[in-house]
């Protein structure tokens, strides 16, 4: 009886509407739109990596690009300036008071301070007066100074700036002539990468130009060393006390 039951009720279920509807033909259909929509996720894929390998090439061969720049590129070296003092003040406090004020004099500002050191950044043509005015308020017992030159850095970084963003182009084109759901949500799913690294490439672009515009100074002081004053020994009788420690210890 189960077994009859079971036969009427898979019978009903090959006759319902739904099923009467699909023939062979749209299981054929179903199977060729399942076969274009994969081929067309390979063909996109395919496509991305060979997006790939022309951008690995052009920046191999294209140690510079001739095209606008991508960013506001300074002309001539791009040198990161550096300085650092040791002095010995006569009023810490004060000293540190005018380090800060002469900084902000040239359109510099602080950027660390404690109660004994000061690190300021100022315009990098600046640096050599400042440096010079900061060795006045005391007494220097050491300097360094240290110049780096970051111009080829900056050049393959903005390099790899401009191949990211034709890279972008170009999947942003594919992504127009996608024919399926799949191959645009790899598209995208690359898209998204790629603008990550843009945005982490125009990062490292914008703190290196800061540290080049502005260079970085930091002054330690140490207060002038005071001599202890001289304490007079109260001696326990007066006679003694007349005489003085320093005679007494003579005898």
């Amino acid at each position: 009886m189960n077994r009859l039951l079971c036969l009427l009720m898979l019978s009903m279920s090959l006759c319902s509407p739904g099923c009467a509807m699909r023939s062979p033909a749209d299981f054929q259909n179903a199977a060729n739109g399942s076969r274009r929509a994969m081929e067309e996720l390979q063909k996109s894929q395919a496509e991305i990596v060979q997006l790939r390998d022309q951008i690995a090439k052009k920046s191999e061969t294209s140690p510079e690009s001739n095209g606008p720049a991508s960013m506001t590129q300074p002309a001539g070296r791009m040198v990161i300036y550096t300085g650092s003092l040791d002095i010995v003040a006569d009023k810490v406090p004060d000293a540190l008071s005018k380090a800060q004020k002469l900084a902000e004099s040239v359109g510099g500002y602080m950027q660390a301070l404690t109660l004994e050191s000061i690190t300021v950044r100022v315009p990098a043509a600046k640096f050599n007066e400042i440096f010079a005015a900061y060795e006045q308020l005391g007494v220097v017992t050491a300097k360094t100074v240290s110049a780096q030159d970051v111009t080829e850095q900056y050049r393959d970084m903005d390099l790899r700036l401009r191949n990211a963003r034709d890279y972008m182009d170009k999947l942003s084109a594919l992504l127009k002539q996608a024919d399926n759901t799949a191959a645009a949500i790899e598209l995208q799913r690359e898209m998204a990468k790629v603008r990550l690294e843009i945005e982490q490439i125009e990062g490292q672009i914008n703190r290196l130009k800061s540290q080049v515009e502005m260079a970085t100074i930091t002054v330690r002081f140490t207060a002038i060393a005071v001599a202890p004053s001289s304490v007079k020994t109260k001696l326990p009788f007066a006679w003694l006390d007349e005489l003085g420690l320093d005679r007494l210890l003579q005898f």
